[in-house]
């Protein structure tokens, strides 16, 4: 059930690669739509128009984490990190370098309610000067060795509003 979406709206959505699937409980207003450039892959995108919310999930293979972990040791090789935080970091640097007036939190952590950990982090900011703030919400969570990215964008004003909804479809992200 959520606190903002519409009520009892609540669907749970099979979310396929290849291989490889997850559940993800979405508002029922979120359509599949690939044509919208906004996650790594953009394979697995959804979007809300009655909210102008965003949500995505990339599936990072190992050889493709391999290159985002080449990415970041080239940036630090004294410490050894894990894919969750490589992949945050460089989703981070992304967003931080693509946006005006770009902030961003900590990371930090949540578990999903099959008490698997998420790591969390957020970025602030626009794409352009005539736009409002975007809130990018983002956690990376590990299934049996593949590193899943998780996305949810929405108006910065809005997500007062949303953040509570946000956490619980984090939350309730499974392996299929």
């Amino acid at each position: 059930q959520f606190e903002y979406f519409e009520e009892n709206s609540a669907i749970e959505r099979y979310v396929e690669w290849n291989t490889d699937a997850i559940y993800v409980t979405l508002p029922s207003c979120f359509i599949k739509e690939n044509y919208y450039d906004f996650s790594l892959t953009n394979e697995q995108n959804f979007i809300c128009n009655e909210t102008h919310s965003f949500f995505s999930v990339d599936r990072i293979s190992k050889g493709d984490m391999e290159s985002y972990r080449t990415y970041f040791e080239a940036q630090d090789e004294t410490t050894t990190y894990s894919d969750q935080e490589i992949i945050l970091d460089y989703v981070k640097d992304t967003r931080h370098s693509n946006i005006y007036g770009a902030r961003y939190s900590l990371q930090t952590t949540i578990e999903t309610f099959k008490q698997k950990e998420i790591l969390m982090i957020s970025v602030k900011g626009r794409g352009d000067n005539y736009q409002n703030d975007l809130f990018y919400q983002f956690g990376a969570i590990q299934f049996d060795g593949i590193t899943y990215l998780i996305q949810f964008i929405v108006n910065e004003e809005d997500v007062y509003y949303y953040h509570q909804d946000i956490m619980k479809i984090f939350k309730s992200i499974r392996h299929a």
